[in-house]
């Protein structure tokens, strides 16, 4: 029989904390996965912490970035980079306009093009 820790009796569990307290207190391993997701709901979940609609449009492309991405990114890579989309997302200092949603000139340098020719 497994002994458990046992749980100061003067705060009453409800039935549901009182069954997980039973079982152990770690509920997972450490090297267990996480619970998969997909892209459609992490967007979901990217655009209810988006606090404008600008925010909410950058999560559109964010996540379509980050998705095109991940087959060239390690599994931790791609973790990193859904978790900076939603730390700037958080971040209050940062407020968008609509006009930062256009390409800029420093994106579209970045673009396949021919090399200029030189007179």
């Amino acid at each position: 029989m497994t002994r458990y820790p046992s749980r100061p009796q003067s705060f009453p569990l409800p039935v549901c904390l009182s069954l997980v307290w039973r079982q152990g207190l770690n509920m997972t391993k450490t090297d267990d996965l996480i619970p998969g997701i997909t892209w459609t709901q992490l967007e979901a979940v990217l655009d209810s912490l988006a606090d404008t609609p600008v925010k909410k449009e950058m999560v559109l492309h964010l996540v379509e970035g980050t998705r095109k991405q991940s087959p060239f990114l390690t599994a931790e890579g791609s973790i990193k980079e859904i978790i900076y989309i939603g730390a700037v997302l958080l971040d209050v200092r940062f407020n968008p306009s609509v006009s930062d949603l256009n390409t800029s000139d420093a994106s579209s340098l970045s673009s396949a093009s021919r090399p200029s020719s030189r007179s």
